[in-house]
């Protein structure tokens, strides 16, 4: 278990170093249609538990997005987490902000965690691991686009403290 956390965090810290820097608007625009649902995550379910999971998003020629990929998206802890669809619609409906990446592929990695130690007392491990290796078999739905991939930089939701008790 203990190699597997490691593992975890080595490829955590890797994906963080080698990212392309972002259009800060495009980031920001990201940002805001990633909506978590709070009241799920400060829930008992989700204490010491963390998930991780990719937006893959392809831009036509035209700068405008006709494609997005969710590695996880039928996944039911995740979506008690966040509402994939709506998340989908907002990034599709987005005409500004992807101008930039015309003809690209554009990766993303969202980690949300809870606890009291971050990653030294996670209770969900196995899954977790299972979710960064579903991550990387959107690479073959990636490929078939023949686009240019960018990787932006992850974006890290994390709370500390157990459970508010009612």
């Amino acid at each position: 278990m203990k190699i597997k956390l490691i593992l975890l965090v080595t490829l955590t810290i890797f994906s963080t170093t080698v990212c392309h820097a972002q259009n800060d608007k495009m980031y920001n625009a990201l940002h805001k249609a990633i909506k978590l649902n709070d009241k799920a995550f400060y829930s008992d379910e989700f204490y010491e538990k963390a998930h991780a999971f990719s937006i893959n998003i392809g831009v036509n020629n035209k700068g405008i997005v006709d494609t997005v990929i969710i590695s996880k998206k039928d996944d039911k802890e995740l979506n008690k987490l966040f509402d994939f669809k709506t998340i989908i619609n907002k990034i599709q409906m987005d005409k500004l902000n992807f101008i930039g990446y015309k003809n690209e592929l554009l990766a993303l990695v969202v980690m949300v965690f809870r606890g009291d130690d971050y990653f030294l007392k996670i209770n969900n491990g196995d899954q977790l691991i299972s979710e960064w290796l579903a991550i990387s078999s959107t690479t073959s739905k990636n490929e078939k686009m023949k686009r240019k991939q960018i990787f932006l930089s992850p974006i890290v939701i994390e709370s500390r403290g157990k459970p508010i008790k009612n």
